[in-house]
């Protein structure tokens, strides 16, 4: 009898099921057995694998007081500081002090930042779930993608019609890449769910830069929202809409 077999493309249809326990015994066999000969196919679901495990434990494990983790956070900051200080010396006392100043909120931030810009740059160059769709529908979407209702911003000079996509957010939590427009007027902007990390750090619409790179965030009816535009710069439209200045 010729054992069953299948393919990459089905194996990775297949692998959260897998993962999930939710095959029979003949299933899980002939994906395994596919996953032991094919690399890419196994690399993936040991990938997989170990989001799954990190993703448990972060939410199986109870969260500090707020002020404890503020705590913390501030003691990680002045040993990082001291040990870098006395590693290069030569950055002097004015660079320890600036180092140690560091705004907290960059701990938080710094994850949005740079998926925003990987998503906008192509490295995750995936199809839309819905294209060019009112933006009454792309709200619904990924509302339900949120679990929770997001008013999505649309500048009117933006028009009404929006792409989006799932996603998986900096921390694994569900999350949905927006884009507006196309070409040289493109807008990339990535919605996740707000947490007390953002909640504490993000009082206010800030604009970051990374190599040269420009992202605007901000947080609204308790979504927080990262953009970038095709110029590499925050997009005027939303700057004037959520009311940023320098």
């Amino acid at each position: 009898m010729v054992e069953p077999t299948v393919d990459c493309e089905s194996f990775r249809a297949q692998s959260e099921l897998l993962l999930t326990g939710s095959l029979s015994d003949e299933e899980r066999t002939t994906l395994m057995a596919h996953a032991q000969v094919c690399l890419d196919c196994g690399l993936i679901l040991r990938a997989d694998d170990r989001l799954r495990h990190g993703l448990r434990r972060r939410w199986d494990t109870p969260k500090a007081p707020r002020r404890l983790r503020r705590r913390m956070r501030r003691r990680w900051a002045l040993q990082r500081g001291l040990r870098t200080a006395g590693a290069i010396a030569s950055v002097g006392a004015i660079g320890a002090i600036a180092l140690l100043l560091m705004p907290e909120r960059q701990d938080a931030i710094e994850p949005l930042l740079s998926e925003t810009l990987a998503i906008h740059q192509g490295l995750e160059d995936l199809p839309h779930d819905l294209a060019e769709e009112p933006t009454e529908r792309v709200e619904r979407f990924v509302s339900k993608q949120l679990g929770q209702i997001v008013n999505l911003p649309h500048p009117p000079e933006l028009g009404r019609s929006l792409s989006a996509r799932v996603h998986r957010g900096p921390t694994g939590a569900p999350a949905a890449v927006i884009t507006y427009g196309g070409g040289p007027r493109r807008i990339t902007v990535l919605a996740v769910s707000e947490n007390d990390d953002l909640e504490e750090d993000l009082p206010e619409p800030v604009v970051r830069e990374v190599n040269g790179k420009e992202v605007l965030i901000w947080k609204k009816d308790g979504t927080v929202f990262s953009a970038t535009g095709a110029d590499g710069r925050a997009p005027n439209p939303f700057v004037k809409m959520v009311g940023y200045s320098p």
